[in-house]
């Protein structure tokens, strides 16, 4: 008996801890995206759109290292 009630609250917990919250909109506006990405002819450089849902978005310009060259905040280009 004592192994059978071991086992059904093993069972349980980890049933509980395996739940994952559910999107909703709100969930979608607070990601990020990578857009306008590009590659320099040599490979050093790395550019690159963040847009941050329907908020602004940043330019990055990072090294092969991956360090931060250029962060520029607000750039779209609107045509």
């Amino acid at each position: 008996m004592k192994n059978l009630f071991c086992y059904l609250l093993v069972f349980l917990s980890l049933n509980l801890l395996g739940q994952k919250k559910i999107l909703d909109h709100p969930d979608f506006d607070i990601w990020n995206s990578i857009q306008r990405s590009n590659i320099s002819s040599s490979g050093d450089y790395v550019i690159y759109s963040l847009v941050k849902g329907e908020k602004n978005s940043e330019l990055k310009i990072k090294d092969y290292d991956g360090n931060l060259i250029l962060k520029h905040d607000r750039s779209e280009n609107n045509r």
